[in-house]
């Protein structure tokens, strides 16, 4: 899973916040994952308060087997306070 962080401070386009792997699946056959992250992991350095900090706005998660074939899955909205930690989940993967 990979979140989409834009903001004031200058950071990478996507940043990888956690995966999980599947069983061996047959062909159709589908298993629930589910990734937890912490505000920590989508935290950026923020050189001008020298601190840590999440920003707040809008972030996407992005789900995929890899990072060349990513599909935005959902946005959600950092509101002041939310560093405090947050989590996805991810349905049906085949």
């Amino acid at each position: 899973m990979y979140h989409f962080p834009r903001g004031r401070i200058e950071k990478e386009y996507h940043r990888l916040v956690g995966y999980a792997k599947t069983n061996v699946l047959k062909p159709g056959e589908k298993q629930e994952l589910k990734i937890l992250f912490d505000g920590k992991t989508i935290a950026s350095f923020f050189e001008d308060a020298n601190a840590w900090i999440v920003e707040t706005g809008k972030y996407g998660l992005w789900i995929g087997n890899n990072s060349a074939n990513l599909k935005l899955e959902v946005f959600y909205k950092c509101e002041p306070g939310c560093s405090s930690g947050a989590d996805a989940e991810t349905g049906g993967v085949g």
